[in-house]
């Protein structure tokens, strides 16, 4: 069979280890038929799983097999319902829940190996409480997750290089660690012996704590308000309540343009009341840009005709912000200041006007030459038709939509060539309604360079879409990222959801400037 338990599955496995979980993750058929050969392989899962349980190995590949025979051969990306999941993993409960501890070891570069094995073997000889050990295979890459459970969502709140280690509970307490922190952690609340005892209520609570004690720096990224748009509006009650919970836990907040439907005095001062209460419920000021609707009358403009910037003058845009405390500079850009329709550019005079600017920053301050760079604009810089899209995109049924060159970034070519040039690693974006995730590989001086592209859908729901916005976690020291993405898919007070992660798993952290 050949099959591997691969880092891309470990919400299954998550899933299966929780206890109360009964709401199964979407996914794509090829993806669960791989993650069950992988559990059917006796090579494989003898070589990837410790257990306390001498027969439990042996009693899992069988189960594993006579689930993985259940589906087709055919290697399809047929989207699978969360029931049609569950018929698949529900069975598997019962090897995996009962523990109180969970282990996943994340591979990192060779070299590490020896030490990993070494803490692979350590913590299920020296346990005080049942634990189950996993090992999968993983890869210098970035991995996208659809539904996430908290041990999955833990590694995209916490930006660490493998090998890692995250720990979890069948309570879904999570916590990501360095292999160091990690052998720290089990040595003080796992491990047998010392005078400290070892409870799984003290262990819950114990990860819980050092949870949010390593917890990452965060930006809130919010998009395409359009507030007096009549959909908007009624939403904006839904939407300030859910703001005011979370926005005090954000490091900083990020606007991404569209802020009111049309650039008309009432919506505008809708938006400054919303500015006002965010700005409150903040520990800064939310950085923000202006987008198309906030200077076209609908959005549209055509020959020097529908333009109307009146409004938009007083909003707070900002073209760079320094953040200390981020360790960030954000480039702030607008795009809708040149183009027709809905389109968008950023001049060659923004682009020399950033530059200038941060050069004469950098000669007084410079320390933060180091700092990360983070580029926000409105209009996308890759289209969602041409760029392959993340399944989460699948799942809201996008892959049959034509991209629309009305509303298209027309020199984005420059722009993403300028942000590579000035060690941009992060460009945050809305304008298309629909959530998006590109990690966009460049060549700039013949030197490679990759920036990871967000684009927040529309958090007030426009169009008859969720409403949704994402929270960008990062490490200023590492300059690693992981990226949430929230949703209240039926828009109606029900609640934000998680529905996808996307996490950096590259051992090499990039290069600074």
């Amino acid at each position: 069979m050949g099959a591997r338990f691969d880092i891309e599955h470990i919400n299954f496995i998550a899933y299966v280890t929780a206890k109360g979980a009964k709401i199964a993750p979407r996914c794509e058929e090829q993806s669960l038929r791989k993650f069950l050969y992988s559990l059917a392989d006796v090579v494989e899962i003898r070589r990837r799983t410790i257990s306390t349980d001498a027969t439990w190995q042996d009693r899992l590949q069988q189960q594993a097999l006579s689930l993985a025979n259940r589906l087709a051969m055919n290697n399809t990306d047929r989207i699978m319902s969360r029931a049609e999941v569950a018929s698949l993993l529900d069975p598997l409960k019962k090897f995996f829940t009962g523990y109180a501890l969970y282990a996943l070891l994340i591979p990192g570069k060779e070299e590490d190996q020896v030490a990993l094995d070494r803490a692979y073997k350590h913590y299920v000889e020296n346990s005080a409480l049942d634990i189950l050990v996993l090992m999968p295979y993983s890869s210098d890459a970035f991995v996208n997750i659809v539904d996430p459970f908290p041990a999955s969502r833990c590694l995209a709140q916490r930006p660490i290089s493998p090998p890692a280690v995250v720990f979890w509970t069948q309570s879904e307490e999570s916590v990501a660690f360095t292999l160091d922190e990690a052998d720290q952690f089990f040595t003080a609340y796992v491990a047998r012996g010392g005078t400290v005892k070892r409870t799984v209520r003290g262990l819950q609570s114990r990860i819980k704590a050092e949870s949010k004690r390593l917890a990452a720096k965060t930006i809130l990224h919010i998009s395409d308000l359009h507030f007096g748009d009549s959909l908007a509006n009624r939403r904006r009650r839904i939407l300030k309540q859910h703001l005011r919970k979370i926005a005090p836990n954000a490091d900083r907040v990020v606007i991404s343009g569209d802020l009111f439907d049309e650039p008309n005095l009432e919506p505008k001062e809708l938006f400054d009341e919303f500015h006002e209460d965010l700005s409150s419920w903040s520990k800064k000021v939310p950085i923000l840009v202006l987008g198309n609707h906030d200077v076209r009358t609908s959005g549209n403009k055509l020959a020097g005709f529908g333009g109307s910037a009146d409004q938009a003058v007083d909003v707070g845009f900002q073209p760079i912000v320094v953040d200390d405390d981020l360790e960030v500079v954000f480039f702030c850009f607008h795009s809708s200041e040149g183009g027709n329709f809905a389109t968008g550019s950023v001049s060659e005079s923004q682009r020399i006007s950033r530059g200038s600017a941060f050069d004469r920053m950098m000669k007084d301050r410079p320390s933060i030459a180091n700092y990360m760079r983070v580029a926000v604009v409105h209009h996308h810089p890759y289209t969602y038709e041409s760029q392959p899209t993340v399944f989460y995109e699948k799942i809201l049924n996008l892959l049959s939509r034509k991209e629309d060159r009305f509303v298209a970034f027309k020199n984005a070519d420059e722009f993403l060539a300028w942000c590579g040039a000035r060690d941009v690693s992060l460009i945050l974006h809305g304008h298309k309604h629909v959530p998006h995730v590109v990690k966009a590989n460049l060549i700039i001086r013949d030197k490679p360079k990759e920036i990871l592209i967000v684009g927040c859908g529309s958090t007030t729901g426009v169009e008859n879409r969720p409403m949704c916005y994402d929270i960008v976690s990062l490490d200023p020291s590492t300059r690693k990222w992981g990226v949430v993405f929230y949703s209240d898919p039926t828009s109606d007070g029900a609640g934000f959801v998680p529905e996808n992660v996307s996490l950096d798993l590259r051992t090499e952290l990039p290069a600074r400037a």
